[in-house]
């Protein structure tokens, strides 16, 4: 049986290899710590504890697992892009929450660079079913939470009349208000606009109502933004009192 390589491709080069979003390419390596390595270049690590579940193998070179290169890149990434990258390998189901906490307890988070921020953003995300995978949807729950609006839900679907599913970006669930991002790149042709209409149209039959919000106003105006979200969610509230 071939031994198995005792360096691998890690941290920013992991996350390249596994093709994880928004990582730098720069080639670092992990070793065991009993190993010393200089090589120009290269970025060296060492590990007092990497074993066979925490490597694994991409287009033929030995890189750490999703899940340890995540750890790992929780030691030199910023904290939005640390946060970015979480949601990105809990919404594409890349690593199942339970195991990423597992997995980091087991590697020792005290001590351990970026362990903190990492173990906050993942008990934030306990008991969430769909997680958000973009920025704006990002955005839209730091000012959710930010503005103590009720909890909303990311990715929320919806079984239209004709079978097919939505997907909302955001929604208040009990108030069947949703909050949709529409960024003019995505939605500036006929055939998309169409669409766009037919589904509200779908949705409002349902007893959703739709506001549209543009990448603009998460970013400039997002005071007046939350604004126009917390009279939409009170005006459900009246209409309710109203019709009890």
């Amino acid at each position: 049986m071939p031994r198995r390589p005792s360096a691998v491709a890690s941290h920013r080069a992991a996350g390249t290899v596994l093709a994880l979003p928004g990582i730098e390419p720069l080639v670092e390596i992990t070793v065991p710590r009993s190993r010393q390595v200089h090589i120009p270049g290269i970025q060296a690590h060492r590990a007092g504890l990497l074993d066979a579940r925490d490597k694994d193998r991409a287009h033929g070179i030995p890189v750490t697992s999703v899940t340890r290169t995540v750890i790992d890149l929780a030691g030199v990434l910023e904290a939005n892009k640390l946060e970015g990258l979480v949601d990105h390998v809990l919404a594409t189901r890349r690593v199942p929450l339970g195991y990423l906490c597992r997995r980091l307890d087991a590697l020792g988070s005290a001590g351990r660079k970026g362990a903190g921020t990492l173990a906050g953003l993942l008990a934030a995300r306990r008991g969430v079913t769909r997680h958000v995978d973009s920025e704006p949807q990002r955005e839209l729950r730091r000012l959710f939470v930010s503005a103590g609006l009720p909890p909303a839900e990311y990715e929320h679907p919806v079984r239209l009349a004709d079978g097919s599913m939505r997907y909302l970006d955001a929604a208040f669930v009990d108030q069947l208000l949703a909050i949709e991002v529409d960024s003019y790149l995505c939605h500036s042709t006929l055939p998309a606009w169409s669409r766009d209409q037919t589904r509200d149209g779908e949705l409002a039959a349902l007893g959703w109502r739709v506001l549209h919000v543009t990448p603009f106003e998460l970013t400039q105006t997002s005071t007046a933004l939350v604004d126009r979200v917390a009279r939409a969610l009170a005006a459900v509230e009246v209409k309710r009192r109203l019709v009890d």
